[in-house]
């Protein structure tokens, strides 16, 4: 079958038009990025640095790192992205040492975040106060106390770690479907965590 001048000029358009529709797409999931890898914080950055190589994913002890999907946008996929329902980081620095692009750096848990808790609403103790206190328990830098029988975590402590999200029960007694539904706390970047507390969807 022939192809005509046309009908190549056309084709060409409509790649072009299907690659503009997916970057809307990506802009407008740009406020919802997912918390990186140790010394990924700097989000420009370590997309003009990561190559997907999956050496981190596959380096890390806890399988804290996963990627992200196509539903994330194009861009987005198979980037790398914490994953504390599976486990927590233990700033090991495996990852950092198999990057080649140098798109991770080793960080300092103790002055440095790769992102900070809040509590969802799927909390258990959002219904029923002083029914957990697991995250409190669970917490090595013991940012998070129990007030009034539910978790507050202080953020300035706080370093999204995500012992407290693997370890959460929440799932185990609510009835919930789907590998991302939120636990009774989840760990979101900075300004995330921020825009979602001032939206009162997390406290």
């Amino acid at each position: 079958m022939s192809l005509t001048r046309r009908d190549f000029l056309a084709a060409i358009g409509a790649t072009a038009a299907l690659c503009g529709v997916a970057g809307v797409g990506v802009l407008t999931r740009s406020e919802d990025v997912p918390v990186r890898p140790p010394g990924a914080q700097d989000e420009d950055g370590f997309l003009s640095a990561c190559i997907r190589c999956d050496r981190c994913r596959s380096i890390c002890p806890e399988s804290s790192i996963g990627v992200g999907h196509i539903e994330d946008g194009i861009f987005a996929a198979r980037l790398p992205a914490m994953v504390f329902h599976d486990g927590r980081c233990t700033f090991c620095n495996l990852c950092v040492g198999v990057c080649p692009t140098e798109a991770l750096h080793s960080i300092d848990p103790g002055q440095d975040k790769l992102g900070v808790a809040v509590i969802t609403s799927n909390c258990l103790t959002w219904d029923d106060p002083g029914s957990c206190a697991v995250c409190r328990d669970v917490c090595p830098y013991g940012a998070v106390t129990i007030v009034g029988g539910m978790p507050v975590v202080d953020r300035s402590i706080c370093n999204g770690c995500g012992e407290c999200v693997h370890l959460c029960p929440a799932l185990v007694y609510r009835s919930v479907s789907g590998d991302r539904s939120m636990r009774g706390v989840e760990v979101y970047p900075e300004s995330v965590a921020q825009r979602k507390v001032d939206d009162g969807e997390v406290r």
